[in-house]
This record gives structure tokens, C-alpha cells and sequence, in this order.
């Protein structure tokens, strides 16, 4: 049978050209541009995101930009850029104003973003407690502020993670991570409203109640056996994301891998008045994740 149809695709993560002056380093191109200290939810990652269950994905992927990072003092930088948008239409395009500064041994990064016509004021706070790090990232976004006739009948919203890490010794690694997140509910009956609303459609918002808590961990079993282990807890409706991974280094630069995402909680239940098309009412979060098993090989050159 000859095929109807052939398409070959690409997806080029960096090609950019680097200017180096007195006063700024100026990068235009193909880059990666990710902010924030949270170890599983961003909030102020709206570019380029990483949902927590994505597979394959060792390197971000890249955005189209001209950036200028602009020293200040020995750990203090301005960063500022323009994010070219689907055919540079101007409701499509980014831009951001980022300082990073140390004061008070802690690093804060301040961030003015403005994308798709929505205006996003992040605050990103990292420092070490003890022999612990800390960290506290949380964003506040105005739907369709830069709008002509004003910002849109849509509330604003703030997503905020805080969370601890710890190396219990050279082998052993862990971390708790709480994320608030005002554009979910509070009630998995509600969730089905919210597909199509701005954080879900442009803020770049995936999860869908309110408050969660995430742990993960990373042993090393011995130099080339690595075990790794994420769980999301959705505290609103009791349901549990899990995933564990292990990594074994067969030779130099080359690596077998194999993990799962299991959800558990409640599954959908029939509703014929559910908005979801597929007349099922969501009766938890995580319980309407498919489960996944996945196994890599991976040879690097």
C-alpha cells in the first residue's frame, strides 16, 4: 500500500550567535530561557515549560530571542529580552525585564514579563538554611492587561512553590516542595471549567486544584546505578502522582534507563451532563492520568 502522505520534522533547540561587548553579552537566536528555583512547578517558567510527567525531554527546548545579560557587580545582573511569538504577531510575542541580586546571602530575582498580552510580576528567593537550601518562587498574573481596552473580566491569579532540600550524605538526596496555585479549585466537579480559561490556555498552568505537595529523592546505589523517585499529592482531592526511575551507566556515555508515572485516585465516573467530551465527570486529578511505563537507551556523542 503506497502511503498518501510523508512528512519529515525537525525541532532545532539551539542555534544562536553570541556578542560579547564592554558593557553587555547580547545572544540572538534559537535559546533557552528558564527561570525560577522550584524543583517540580515554575511559576514563573511561561515560555518553555516542563510539565512534571514529560518523557524524553533532557534538554528544554529552545525559544526564538534577543537577549542582553548586563553585569552589575560580581553577582548581580540585569537581564532583559524580546521572545519572537507564531509570525510576530504582536499578541504572540514576549518580553521580559529580569535583575538578579545577592543581598542578605540570599539570591532574589525580581521579573517583569509580558507575553500574549498578559502581564506576569514574578519573585524568585534561593538560600541556604543550615546545611539545607530554601527557595520560594511565586508569580501574579494580570489576564489581557496590555490590551487597549484593559484587562479582561478574568481574574488575576498567583501560583507560588517553597520547598526545602537536604543531602543526607554523598548518596542520598531529597527534597518537600508546596505549591499553591489560585487559578485551580477546589473541588475535582469544577475542574472541567477551567479548560480554555488564560492560565490554561496561555499561562502555561497544567495542574488543576489548589494546593499540593511534592517529595522527591535521588540515591546513588553505586556509581553507575542511580534511583530516583517523584510523588505529587493533590491535597484538595486526596489523589497521588508517582514516579520512580532507575539509571545504569553501561559504558562512557552510554546510558539504559527505565521508569513509570502512576496515578492514584479516584477514576472518572459516567456523567452525561459532564462537560468533558468524553461524558466522564473527573472525580480526582491524578486518577485521570494514564499510567505509563517506559524504558531508554541513550548513546551520547
Amino acid at each position: 500500500m503506497t502511503p498518501r502522505h510523508f512528512g519529515l520534522y525537525e525541532n532545532l533547540d539551539r542555534l544562536s550567535l553570541t556578542i560579547k561587548t564592554g558593557a553587555a553579552d547580547i545572544v540572538v537566536g534559537r535559546q533557552a530561557l528558564a527561570w525560577g528555583s522550584a524543583r517540580v512547578v515554575n511559576p514563573t517558567d511561561v515560555l518553555a515549560p516542563f510539565a512534571f510527567n514529560e518523557l524524553d525531554k533532557e534538554e528544554r527546548t529552545g525559544v526564538d530571542a534577543l537577549r542582553i545579560r548586563i553585569p552589575l557587580a560580581a553577582m548581580d545582573e540585569l537581564d532583559a529580552g524580546f521572545v519572537a511569538g507564531d509570525k510576530l504577531k504582536a499578541g504572540n510575542n514576549a518580553f521580559y525585564l529580569r535583575g538578579k541580586i545577592h543581598a542578605l546571602e540570599t539570591d532574589i530575582s525580581p521579573l517583569a514579563l509580558a507575553f500574549r498580552n498578559h502581564l506576569l510580576l514574578g519573585l524568585d528567593l534561593a538560600r541556604s538554611i543550615g546545611r539545607a537550601g530554601a527557595w520560594l518562587e511565586a508569580a501574579y498574573v494580570i489576564p489581557d492587561a496590555l490590551l487597549k481596552n484593559g484587562p479582561a473580566e478574568e481574574p488575576s491569579y498567583v501560583r507560588a512553590s517553597a520547598g526545602v532540600d537536604y543531602n543526607f550524605n554523598p548518596k542520598i538526596y531529597g527534597f518537600l516542595e508546596y505549591h499553591f496555585n489560585s487559578a485551580g479549585r477546589s473541588e475535582p466537579g469544577e475542574y472541567a471549567a477551567l479548560r480554555g480559561t488564560t492560565p490554561y490556555r496561555d499561562g502555561a498552568v497544567y495542574l488543576l486544584g489548589r494546593h499540593y505537595l511534592s517529595a522527591g529523592t535521588n540515591i546513588q546505589i553505586s556509581p553507575l546505578v542511580a534511583l530516583t523517585g517523584l510523588l505529587i499529592a493533590n491535597l484538595n482531592d486526596a489523589s497521588l502522582a508517582v514516579s520512580p526511575a532507575l539509571a545504569v551507566s553501561l559504558a562512557e556515555n552510554i546510558d539504559l534507563g527505565g521508569g513509570a508515572y502512576v496515578g492514584l485516585g479516584k477514576s472518572p465516573g459516567r456523567d452525561p451532563g459532564s462537560e468533558e467530551p468524553s461524558g466522564r465527570r473527573l472525580l480526582s486529578e491524578f486518577g485521570a492520568y494514564p499510567d505509563m511505563i517506559y524504558a531508554s537507551f541513550r548513546v551520547y556523542f
